[in-house]
């Protein structure tokens, strides 16, 4: 069995711009667990590299959506939205 991963290495930076925040939500979201060593990122040293493909943003999207539909809206990645839905500053086009 073979597996396709098209993924990319990104620092915390470019990993910030991508997803639409500042580096301080993404080191926010390290501390709360929102964002998982071995499954978003990993570390080299102090360095933090973040794995960058369609499926580890997918993955981010579905852990963190809340279980009860009415207490918020679900988060739909740009990619699966339609034009009228988008709105998302997720930038899946470096995928």
């Amino acid at each position: 069995m073979t597996s396709n991963h098209n993924f990319e290495l990104i620092v915390v930076d470019e990993f910030a711009k991508r997803m639409g925040v500042g580096r301080t939500t993404v080191f926010k979201w390290k501390d709360e667990n929102i964002v998982v060593q071995g499954e978003h990122y990993f570390s080299i040293g102090k360095v933090l590299r973040f794995l960058w493909s369609k499926e580890t943003i997918v993955s981010l999207v579905k852990r963190n959506t809340p279980i009860k539909q009415d207490l918020a809206p679900p988060i739909v990645p740009r990619y699966l939205q339609k034009k009228s839905q988008q709105g998302s500053r997720i930038n899946l086009d470096l995928c």
